[in-house]
């Protein structure tokens, strides 16, 4: 027993000191990754290593040729390629960025392949380092956060050569797996990198009795470079779990396998980076690339405008939007349909960096939001693109296909304006499948107008018109609820939201409001004194003992609530401690337009007249649900 304690002191000492003493674990592996060494030729492997990388090669029987990764065209618009394979069956990814499929060969219960594909925002050699490092410290704490009993690396040969060992956690009453192997890695003629593992017969010592059942597995993971810090990788996985597993165990173990691969993507992900550059690109081309239109480009923008850019903003019935920095309005159809949409709203950025931010289709962000079946499309010109969209909107219904042309084009020489149209079309490579699919229908008109800068911010005003078909017989109430015509114009607020500068402007007026007010030297008028004098007496009804303490969310705030005789409303008294200087929260408080007041967005201010640099009369409106 004491021999126990004893060693239960040291063991807790070590732990002490690992915690005092111990850096970072994502420090320590950026800096083992960082230290990796490139791997030998395949050419330069033993027997042995060759055998190992041929029997993977020959199991799997795939390449990363088969599977079709993104295509980046070289017009400003992008159509993204699915993979197709008779043989292997959609898997559920955790990404849309990647693409998992698996399948089992026939009359097998216990043996799946499965297969991941992905782009990285890192050299093939990062990605290959961090794959390698099987053991790093992220990933095994991961691993024991799952429940996994143990991972560790039971021998290394050298830093492209080790045997690796795990026990992956079962459900009840399966018994856990362990998976032992030996995984290699290595350079291939064109400079990609290549890694294998195979399953051996080692017998590790974990230094506690687990009750497990042997697995095998077999991998091949591909690392492709694409540019300096970009890079493709297709991992593909043989497994046989041993024993009697339910399928959907070795499906849901098979995913939780290719998980790795967005394990992967995460450490790596410069997703926003990514966009911005995208949508510098696109307005680059916008901005200072004339563009020429053919004829049937140009009907398609006069039949759009024919039928859109009739209506006034004063002919759509008002709708409660939940942005109120953007307008609704609803006009409603005299046969069928949903009707025509409007909104409009001041966004804070220039035409081009609107539009780029609207056209970048499947820019990182759109694909992670997308919550429809598929979507793709293919360039005509860098003012022209044909697009799919296909969304399932459950409860019966069949699913919905959009085949539309977009076409943005400028209205002046002078780039005041610019129009961007979007109508349904007929298109041979995208053909209607009528025993899935319902065809519906759109009318699309967006117009950018240039309006003058604000503290030194582009403004532009989106004016949004929309006229959509499902098709098919949809009941008219959907059309007619204000819900789904809200529903509809969403995207005009996540646009705005997107571009909004509001932090970058308010922090400019409040420059300005803090040098107006230490350079002031108005005279006050006799009604202006009087005026703060009533308003200082005011402060006196918190002195009296009916006044109540209310409680609020900081300790650093005081506040009450009192009552008037003969008054129905309350009035309120509030301080704190602010660290700024007078004229800074001054200045703050003088800024009677400011839209975050509020973080529900339920506040809009206007300033109704001016009468001096201290004196203004405004008004609030607040949304009440």
């Amino acid at each position: 027993m004491l021999l126990n304690m004893r060693i239960k002191s040291v063991l807790g000492y070590l732990k002490w000191s690992q915690n005092a003493f111990g850096r970072k674990g994502d420090t320590v592996d950026e800096e083992v990754r960082a230290a990796f060494p490139s791997p030998p030729d395949l050419a330069q492997l033993t027997a042995e290593q060759s055998k190992i990388f041929d029997d993977c090669r020959l199991l799997l029987a795939d390449g990363p040729s088969q599977m079709a990764a993104p295509r980046r065209h070289s017009s400003i618009f992008r159509r993204t390629v699915s993979p197709n394979s008779s043989e292997y069956q959609h898997l559920q990814s955790p990404s849309p960025f990647i693409k998992m499929s698996h399948k089992s060969p026939r009359g097998s219960r216990r043996i799946a392949i499965g297969r991941a594909t992905t782009s990285l925002d890192c050299s093939a050699h990062e990605a290959m380092a961090w794959w390698s490092a099987t053991c790093s410290r992220r990933r095994t704490k991961i691993s024991y956060e799952e429940g996994n009993p143990a991972r560790i690396v039971a021998m290394r040969s050298s830093a492209h050569d080790e045997v690796f060992a795990t026990v992956k956690s079962f459900p009840f009453p399966l018994a856990d797996r362990e998976f032992v192997g030996r995984q290699l890695a290595a350079r291939e003629p064109n400079g990609d990198f290549v890694m294998a593992f195979v399953s051996t017969d080692d017998e590790i010592n974990y230094g506690v009795k687990l009750r497990t059942v042997r697995a095998t597995t077999k991998w091949l993971i591909y690392f492709k470079s694409v540019a300096e810090m970009q890079c493709e990788v297709t991992f593909m996985q043989y497994f046989d779990g041993g024993g009697n597993v339910p399928k959907r165990v070795y499906n849901y173990k098979l995913q939780n396998a290719l998980g790795a691969v967005e394990e992967m993507r995460s450490e790596f992900e410069r997703d926003d980076e990514i966009d911005k550059l995208e949508h510098e690109e696109i307005a680059k081309v916008v901005r200072e690339v004339d563009q020429v239109y053919t004829a049937e480009e140009n009907e398609i923008i006069e039949q759009v405008m024919g039928k859109l850019g009739g209506p006034k903003e004063e002919d759509f019935d008002e709708l409660d939007s939940p942005d109120l920095r953007v307008k609704m309005g609803r006009l409603f159809a005299k046969s069928g349909g949903g009707g025509t949409l409007r909104a409009s709203t001041v966004i804070d950025a220039a035409i081009e960096d609107c539009l780029a931010t609207h056209i970048a289709f499947m820019d990182r962000a759109h694909v992670r939001d997308f919550a429809g079946v598929t979507r793709e499309y293919k360039s005509i010109n860098d003012h022209h693109m044909v697009a799919q969209v296909i969304h399932d909107f459950g409860l019966g219904f069949s699913k919905r296909e959009w085949v539309s042309s977009t076409i943005w084009k400028w209205v002046d020489s002078n780039r005041d304006t610019l129009r961007l149209v979007c109508t349904s079309v007929e298109d041979e490579d995208y053909p209607l499948d009528e025993k899935f699919l319902v065809r519906a229908s759109t009318e699309i008109l967006s117009t950018y107008q240039k309006l003058p800068e604000k503290s030194g911010v582009p403004q532009t005003k989106l004016t949004f018109v929309f006229e959509l078909d499902l098709g098919g017989r949809i009941p008219k109430r959907v059309y007619n609820s204000e819900g789904w015509g809200i529903s509809q114009l969403v995207f005009v607020s996540k646009l705005r939201v997107m571009l909004d500068k509001s932090k970058e402007i308010e922090a400019a007026v409040r420059a300005q409001n803090v040098d107006m007010i230490r350079r002031n030297r108005e005279q006050y008028s006799q009604q202006e004194l009087t005026l703060v004098e009533l308003a200082l007496m005011d402060f006196k009804l918190f002195e009296e003992k009916r006044a109540k303490n209310v409680k609020m969310e900081s300790a650093l705030t005081t506040a009450k609530v009192a009552f008037k005789k003969g008054d129905k409303h309350a009035w309120g008294w509030a301080t704190t401690t602010v660290r700024a200087s007078p004229e800074e929260v001054l200045a703050h408080c003088w800024d009677f337009e400011l839209l975050r007041t509020s973080r529900e967005y339920d506040l809009e201010r206007s300033v109704d007249k001016r009468a001096s640099d201290h004196h203004v009369l405004f008004y609030t409106a607040k949304k009440v649900s």
